[in-house]
């Protein structure tokens, strides 16, 4: 090898043992780079956000005697996105195939004070009433409810469904007029009874006041027989048909005076019914008896009722003394009614007079429903319960009279909170009430929470562990 090769050669080998440790200090730097460098932060996870969707619908309708028509839904709402949701409002259009016939927008649907949903929990709106007053719209066949609502990172959202309306109820027609004597210039029978005692409106009664006026109100259309009927007078049967608001006149001719009847002669039958009188029956009716005495005789006696709304269960027949057993059905009529019993014999009859009261003008209705909690497994550790009570008169206008409280029982005083809600808070009183149940270190206990309110009382059992 020349000698100029040789410096070649040795030139290269030099050249590289130049550049190993130049690239050695580079990785070894890339290495000690890389091992002190942070890690990059990940993507944040999104915020949860509230899902609510419409469940059911419960609709009916009513159309007024105007022509008028009310639309009452319930909307049925549940959260799935395990947000608790506030619920803005509720708007209602009512469909008659594609066209709109009337709409109506509730901010409250509810409850006035919260308007929430819990999270992961199922609710009921108030019934939201829709009044169409012109009687020249079509029935709306369908009605679009839209939920609008928030909660988490929804600021507003909003969901829809649809659902059928029914066909409304019948309409209601008043009977009325006057009741006067026969054979008088007119003079009013003040007190008289008028009933329907047939037909699609029996048992309805009503009372002519100190002018001899009286409204028989509510009455289906028809056709029925009216009886009029007042102490001293016959009573007077007429045949009416009720297809819209109708006059109807009715005369009694006064009862002839009768002499005062001659005693039984030795050996004749004779019975009496005690009481003669029922005094007044509730509106809710009920079970009742009277006496049957034999007085004089050894003949047989036959017990009946002339209204179907007083019935004889028992034994309507026998030869001496017995107890009468009569069952009065309740009312449905904001009138009074009175009816009679007559024991009748060979020779003579006895009767019991039947007055039946009203039913009031309004009343309460209570609704109590529980919290999404777990109530009959409470944890050792304590926790709430909440309870929603709901309170309302019918018609609304008496809410103030109805009042609801939710309280513990006086046999759980681990068990804390109380509340009262009036019927005349809108909507129809409706409060959620929160309890608290202490934590316990004992075993299991058992205890309740106890609501009261339109005359009955609602218990909730409580278990902790």
């Amino acid at each position: 090898m020349s000698h100029s090769a040789l410096s070649s050669v040795a030139g290269r080998g030099l050249l590289a043992a130049c550049r190993l440790p130049i690239f050695l200090a580079a990785l070894s730097l890339a290495a000690a780079c890389g091992s002190n460098s942070p890690a990059s932060p990940g993507p944040t996870p999104p915020a949860p956000s509230a899902n609510v969707s419409i469940v059911s619908m419960a609709v009916s309708a009513e159309t007024l005697g105007s022509g008028a028509r009310t639309y009452r839904v319930t909307v049925k709402m549940r959260e799935s996105g395990g947000v608790a949701a506030t619920v803005t409002a509720i708007d209602l259009t009512f469909m008659s195939g594609s066209s709109t016939v009337t709409s109506s927008h509730e901010d409250h649907p509810i409850s006035d004070a919260a308007n929430v949903i819990a999270a992961s929990a199922t609710v009921d709106s108030r019934e939201l009433v829709t009044m169409d007053t012109d009687a020249s719209h079509p029935h709306a066949t369908s009605v679009v409810a839209r939920v609008t609502y928030s909660g988490g990172a929804s600021a507003s959202s909003s969901a829809t469904a649809t659902a059928a309306v029914p066909a409304s109820s019948a309409p209601l027609f008043t009977l009325s007029g006057l009741v006067t004597e026969e054979n008088t210039n007119g003079r009013a029978v003040a007190g008289a009874t008028v009933e329907a005692v047939d037909g699609p409106n029996a048992g309805k009664s009503t009372t002519a006041d100190s002018n001899g006026s009286y409204a028989l109100a509510n009455l289906a259309a028809g056709s029925f027989s009216v009886r009029a009927t007042a102490f001293g007078y016959n009573a007077s049967v007429l045949a009416v048909t009720v297809v819209e608001h109708t006059t109807l006149n009715l005369r009694l001719l006064r009862t002839p005076v009768t002499p005062t009847p001659i005693p039984p002669a030795p050996g004749a039958c004779a019975y009496t019914i005690a009481p003669n009188t029922s005094g007044t029956v509730g509106y809710q009716g009920g079970s009742f008896t009277a006496a049957i005495a034999r007085t004089a005789g050894t003949c047989s006696w036959q017990a009946g009722s002339d209204m179907p709304w007083i019935t004889l269960p028992g034994s309507t027949s026998g030869s001496g003394n017995a107890t009468l057993a009569y069952v009065v059905a309740e009312t449905g009529s904001l009138n009074s009614r009175s009816g009679t019993i007559t024991i009748s014999w060979e020779g003579g009859s006895a009767q019991l007079r039947v007055q039946q009261g009203s039913r009031p003008d309004w009343e309460c209705f209570l609704s109590v429903s529980k919290g999404p909690e777990n109530f009959t497994d409470v944890p050792s550790t304590g926790g709430t319960l909440t309870v929603t009570v709901s309170i309302r008169a019918v018609p609304s206008g008496f809410g103030p009279q109805c009042t609801a409280t939710a309280s513990a029982s006086p046999a759980s005083p681990w068990i804390t909170g109380f509340g009262t809600v009036n019927g005349g808070e809108p909507p129809a009183g409706t409060r959620t009430f929160t309890f608290t149940v202490a934590s316990n270190a004992s075993g299991t206990r058992s205890g309740s929470i106890v609501v009261v309110g339109a005359g009955r009382t609602e218990t909730l059992p409580v278990t902790q562990r």
